[in-house]
């Protein structure tokens, strides 16, 4: 089990508890779920006036409120986390009587939703402390915490983290001149993380390709379709006797040649039907040619609390032929964080409707008039311009995973200029992705939940 945090979580719930008054404060953290992972949803904090207790010493909200809170998080499919302030202490631990309570809420909760996982955190100036009920095992666990966008905290921050003796193995003496560059740390962690490669052409076989190299050790790769003669021109590893062949297996093959220690696991589906193979991905990478897939791509990354880099390029010619347009640009997704691709209103609801249409519903749209068959011809493509994104993408991924540098929300090339842009974004207000979707999962709601009260509703201290 793992709880994943938004940087601006882990801040809103220092702002709002941790204050110069040093009076312990409450709030509640409400937390979707991936198979045993949780992932946060959204912050409550309690206000001064619904804290039927609050000194140097515990708090406590009001009853109304703590029911309210807690029916409210089950109802809506999540898992609630009670937070508590400890703002005299660095790194804070649960006290005495911070456990009797706990064991308290365990008597009400367990009893009331024997198969809800609920849990706890303390938190203080600079570090936090957590134990979550395991229903399965009937038991408390302390989760290691994950905080998305971690150069946003503004000073370190002692975290619960997994001890485990099952790291990947770096070859040193392969891997001399990256870790040159970005550590032993940092080739530690591109080695110890899982990819996504979804769309394995012309884009995504360069991130594979640079991926492999780079040292990742455990790649998905993700596309529907099969090699055809156009393709070859730009789909790294690719020959003209694997025409026909499904992409996915040709770029195994390849990425075999290149590291045969690599775990590859192929999927021939188009992503949206490929959910499962997404749940314990630490990144995914994308270039793929559909907008439905992006959007699709970005919800579930949203939803799921999971980076989610972007690459395309866009080649446009005018009516003598002549290109006008030869753009590449890569967004970097850290759900939370910054912009996701719906704030930027980057989505095309006609053309993802467009490709979702059989072919026999599409003919039928082109007869009637409805459709242009001009849309449906397919856009220009070259490997230089692909490299370059796939490149810049799998930059973006390095500083992601090694933390040597703040990796950049968009950026832009134009190749006809050889400019290269760079913008800051930040989450919409008025995104509804972000604004309902975030950090929900796959978190089945409950529509009968259990009735009842907190026995005694404990101080916590």
């Amino acid at each position: 089990m793992n709880l994943t945090l938004p940087a601006p979580v882990l801040q809103q719930l220092r702002t709002e508890l941790v204050q110069d008054d040093e009076l312990e404060r409450f709030a509640y953290l409400y937390c979707g779920q991936t198979g045993d992972d949780l992932l946060a949803a959204e912050v409550h904090p309690v206000d001064r006036d619904d804290l039927e207790v609050i000194s140097e010493g515990a708090c406590r909200p009001d009853l109304d409120v703590e029911r309210g809170h807690i029916e409210a998080c089950i109802n809506e499919g999540l898992v609630p986390i009670m937070v508590h302030s400890h703002p005299f202490a660095d790194t804070p631990g649960f006290s005495g009587v911070d456990v009797a309570t706990i064991g308290n809420y365990h008597t009400w909760l367990a009893g009331l939703y024997p198969d809800t996982v609920f849990g706890f955190i303390v938190i203080g100036r600079n570090g936090i402390a957590t134990t979550v009920y395991d229903p399965d095992q009937d038991t408390f666990v302390d989760l290691p915490v994950t905080v998305l966008g971690e150069w946003m905290v503004e000073r370190e921050w002692t975290l619960p983290s997994e001890h485990s003796d099952t790291a990947v193995t770096v070859d040193h003496s392969r891997y001399d001149r990256n870790i040159r560059a970005v550590t032993e740390d940092g080739q530690q962690a591109v080695a110890s993380s899982s990819v996504a490669v979804v769309g394995c052409g012309g884009i995504g076989s360069v991130l594979v390709e640079q991926l492999a190299r780079l040292g990742v050790k455990e790649f998905t790769l993700i596309d529907p379709d099969s090699i055809e003669a156009s393709n070859l021109p730009r789909l790294v590893g690719s020959f003209p006797e694997h025409v026909d062949r499904p992409k996915v297996t040709v770029l195994q093959n390849h990425l075999w040649h290149i590291a045969p220690e690599c775990e590859v696991t192929t999927v021939q589906q188009p992503v949206q039907d490929a959910a499962e193979h997404l749940d314990d991905i630490d990144v995914i990478l994308a270039g793929v040619d559909q907008v439905s897939a992006r959007m699709w791509l970005n919800e579930y990354a949203v939803r799921h609390l999971t980076p989610y880099i972007d690459a395309g390029s866009i080649i446009e010619t005018g009516d003598d032929e002549v290109v006008e347009t030869m753009d590449g640009y890569v967004q970097t997704i850290v759900p939370g964080v910054n912009a996701c691709f719906d704030c930027l209103d980057r989505g095309d609801h006609e053309q993802a409707r467009l490709e979702q249409l059989t072919e026999d519903e599409l003919e039928e749209q082109i007869e009637r008039g409805y459709v242009d068959e001009s849309q449906l011809v397919p856009e220009p493509a070259v490997i230089h311009l692909n490299g370059t994104v796939a490149s810049s993408a799998v930059n973006e991924f390095t500083k992601l995973v090694t933390g040597f540098d703040v990796p950049a929300d968009f950026i832009r090339y134009d190749g006809l200029d050889n400019d290269v842009t760079e913008v800051s974004t930040h989450c919409s207000s008025t995104c509804l992705t972000c604004s309902n979707q975030l950090g929900r999962g796959d978190y089945a709601v409950d529509d009968d939940p259990a009735e009842g009260d907190p026995p005694g509703t404990p101080n916590m201290a």
